[in-house]
């Protein structure tokens, strides 16, 4: 049921399903979704490494994850969302509370104009989607743009 659901759910599920007790009950304990979260935060920080190559290495994530495109959309965004709340000193909204160093290296190298940016280049990956139809170039776009946002 979903109040199961919403007792068994983290911070960050429940954040997630955005209200969506279908979400939130196809999230909870689903492990393949922990790893994926896992998968993307990591993967999605190359853009921080200082060799490029890392960024290149990171879209085999993507592209073996193609079919959860949504998802990886959005936990990229809910990941830039808390880099932007522990820059203007509003932690106790960040619900990535789990991946708190990631969100700390990333925001020691990106400022929040940045990170707004790469927000936008994220969703314009998610709005052109069905446009393109090649996950694999828009995903190598997406993390590549971000890093030139951070390197200049």
């Amino acid at each position: 049921s979903v109040l199961e659901s919403i007792a068994k759910a983290d911070e960050f599920e429940l954040c997630y399903c955005q209200g969506n007790p279908g979400v939130l009950k196809r999230l909870t304990g689903d492990s393949k979704f922990t790893d994926l979260r896992d998968g993307v935060t990591d993967a999605f920080n190359t853009v921080i490494s200082p060799d490029s190559f890392d960024v290149f290495e990171s879209v085999a994530f993507f592209e073996n994850n193609k079919d959860n495109r949504e998802e990886i959309i959005n936990i990229i965004l809910f990941f830039l969302r808390d880099v932007l709340y522990k820059k203007f000193e509003m932690s106790e909204y960040i619900v990535n509370k789990d991946k708190i160093n990631h969100i700390n290296a990333f925001g020691a190298r990106v400022s929040a104009k940045s990170c707004l940016k790469m927000m936008k280049t994220v969703t314009d990956i998610q709005k052109a989607r069905g446009k393109n139809g090649n996950y694999t170039i828009a995903v190598t776009m997406m993390l590549l743009k971000c890093r030139e946002e951070i390197n200049g």
